[in-house]
């Protein structure tokens, strides 16, 4: 059994796609572009908002129309944050057990961190030990400063914790924490998207996974 465990947000604990895809689709409008259908919102999303923008706005490359489209995104998703997001099955029995178990749950994100605070606060009151999203002193990942730093909260020896994550990001920030890696499949990225990235621990419910993690 892990000590500790580091959980991506989105598309690994919260289905965020409606929400950001609204809030992208609301700036690119606003840019004069076309709105993007979900599956290409959801195969941008990963890597931070300013990424997120870039790849809808795609081909427009001006930094000016970035800025104000990032800026409009921002302000959008902050007021329609929560509108359509929901746990996936099975997370909130998963973070039940884990704290019942004794274990330490964390989350890290590429989400801004007033926005995972907010989720996180809204969704998981009480069923997590702390949360790190991008900022200033947090680069995004696979950058392993956040997961570093919860680590470190925990006390946990790095052999005794664990990062679960649906994207490529999720789990290079793993390897580059110098942790074992879990990938769950019903989040923004398939099996064939992660390719060599994929790791041995994969996991299609969140049963399978609490199992693992139990164990």
């Amino acid at each position: 059994m892990y000590d500790a465990v580091i959980f991506d947000l989105d598309g690994t604990l919260l289905d965020t796609l409606g929400d950001l895809a609204a809030a992208a689709n609301h700036a690119v409008t606003l840019a004069g572009r076309a709105p993007r259908i979900l599956d290409e919102v959801r195969s941008f999303v990963g890597n931070g908002v300013r990424k997120l923008i870039e790849r809808s706005l795609q081909p427009i490359e001006d930094p000016n129309t970035i800025e104000k489209a990032l800026s409009e995104f921002k302000r959008y998703y902050s007021e329609h944050i929560n509108d359509r997001t929901r746990p996936y099955d099975g997370i909130i029995e998963l973070l039940e057990r884990l704290n019942g178990a004794g274990v330490k749950v964390y989350v890290n994100s590429n989400k801004f961190d007033d926005a995972l605070n907010r989720l996180c606060a809204a969704h998981f009151e009480g069923l997590y030990a702390a949360a790190l999203g991008e900022s200033e002193s947090t680069p995004k990942k696979p950058d392993p400063t956040g997961a570093l730093r919860l680590i470190a909260m925990s006390g946990a020896d790095k052999s005794r914790c664990v990062y679960v994550g649906d994207s490529q990001s999720d789990i290079l920030t793993a390897k580059n924490a110098g942790i074992d890696a879990c990938w769950v499949s019903w989040g923004f990225r398939s099996r064939d998207d992660m390719g060599d990235l994929l790791p041995d621990a994969v996991f299609d419910t969140t049963e399978e996974l609490g199992k693992y993690l139990l164990s």
